[in-house]
């Protein structure tokens, strides 16, 4: 199994490149119903006995103590087996571009807000224009895309094999290669076809990334690689939250181009995450 495209170049950092990672370790984190990070959901870090371990709930933004976070009467790990949402209850529909009595749909927002900084240029109110941007920029009412995890949401473990760190960290990005076409290009197919109801690769997809954010979660962490670690996974889960609303994609254009414009935002964030960390790795490693 290869390393997705374009990771592997940055993640031929020493250390990285000579791992030798065996069958066992892959079953270790993604074989078998519902285990990621050797723990078993249901068992004692599954409060909630939802289906999904606490790392599970950090990675997809479920609340650990209630079963089903959106209340619509399916568990939260039944609905991340289902391909939906476990977050927001009737989420075949993307309800951030979605118009609602208190709320028009993003690109009406837009196409107002440019008609009318257009008709403020045009009287020489440029600073009027200006601020009608600025004002609009702040009011598009969007999905938090950003992941942001901390060092207390972690497992840092003093003691903890730099060398076993890099192998598992390895075989978990190694997951990325079951992802056999482009985001990009399913999210293109979608918009040419009109496709408002969900694209089905981009939500299994959009899983994938969230569950190497849960095991890079769950896992052990040395503290000399806390910074570059916390980094790495929540740059993949930005990547996760993008392709999920991609997945979810109901035609607004403008939300559309925001998408596109923050997956090739996170790309080079992820490739620069993997890279640090591969030389803080390869550095510890290789200093008597």
């Amino acid at each position: 199994m290869e390393i997705r495209k374009g990771w592997e170049v940055v993640i031929g950092a020493a250390v990285f490149a000579v791992l030798a990672i065996g069958i066992a370790l892959g079953t270790y984190f993604f074989e078998g119903s519902k285990t990621i990070a050797g723990v078993e959901a249901g068992g004692p870090n599954d409060a909630d006995r939802d289906g999904l371990t606490t790392a599970e709930e950090l990675a997809w933004g479920t609340d650990p103590n209630n079963p089903d976070t959106d209340g619509d009467g399916i568990a939260d790990g039944a609905e991340v087996d289902l391909l939906a949402s476990p977050t927001i209850a009737g989420s075949s529909i993307n309800p951030f571009e979605r118009a609602t009595d208190e709320r028009v749909a993003t690109s009406e927002i837009v196409a107002y807000g440019i008609a009318q900084a257009a008709i403020e240029a045009e009287a020489g109110e440029e600073q009027n224009a200006s601020s009608i941007v600025s004002n609009l920029a702040r009011s598009i009412d969007l999905p938090i895309l950003a992941k942001n995890i901390t060092a207390k949401d972690l497992r840092v473990t003093e003691g903890m094999s730099m060398k076993l760190y890099a192998e598992i960290v390895y075989e978990i990005l190694r997951e990325s290669a079951t992802i056999r076409e482009s985001e990009l290009s399913l999210f293109r197919k979608a918009v040419d076809t009109g496709n408002y109801s969900g694209t089905l690769a981009l939500k299994d997809a959009a899983r994938t990334y969230k569950e190497m954010e849960a095991a890079l979660i769950g896992m052990q962490v040395p503290p000399s690689v806390v910074n570059e670690h916390i980094e790495l996974v929540n740059s993949i889960g930005t990547l996760a939250n993008i392709v999920s609303s991609m997945a979810s994609w109901s035609g607004d254009s403008f939300a559309g181009i925001l998408y596109t414009e923050a997956f090739f935002a996170t790309e080079p964030r992820i490739e620069a995450a993997i890279e640090a960390l591969g030389e803080k790795v390869s550095l510890t490693v290789t200093t008597p």
